[in-house]
């Protein structure tokens, strides 16, 4: 109704309300890492990486997979659990991903992931 005002706003605590409601959750799943739970604002272009082309960008998109850090980052667990789950088989490692995802974060950033 008019006049009714946010609590955490009469506190003075309105940016900070604002920027806890816009952010995006990231978190830890057992299975495949770090994941989001909705597209962040910033959004690396995984098809930069060798053999991932729009279709499997997308699949990536869709599990929560949507930077260079998440890639670089995963561990072989995380790689069997992706590559089981998006149907890569050995995409991953054959085509260096992770290798490719250190390397584009550096030189997109200006720094190791």
């Amino acid at each position: 109704a008019a006049g009714i005002r946010d609590p955490l706003w009469s506190r003075g605590l309105g940016d900070v309300y604002k920027r806890q409601r816009r952010k995006v959750k990231l978190v830890k799943d057992p299975r495949m890492g770090k994941i989001y739970r909705k597209a962040p604002k910033e959004v690396d272009d995984l098809t930069k990486l060798q053999g991932v082309g729009e279709v499997i960008c997308r699949r990536l998109h869709d599990a929560g997979i949507y930077t260079y850090r998440q890639v670089a980052e995963w561990r072989a667990p995380q790689v069997r659990a992706i590559s089981e789950d998006l149907n890569l088989k050995e995409r991953i490692q054959r085509d260096g991903w992770q290798k490719q995802a250190r390397a584009l974060h550096k030189k997109k950033y200006g720094q190791a992931p």
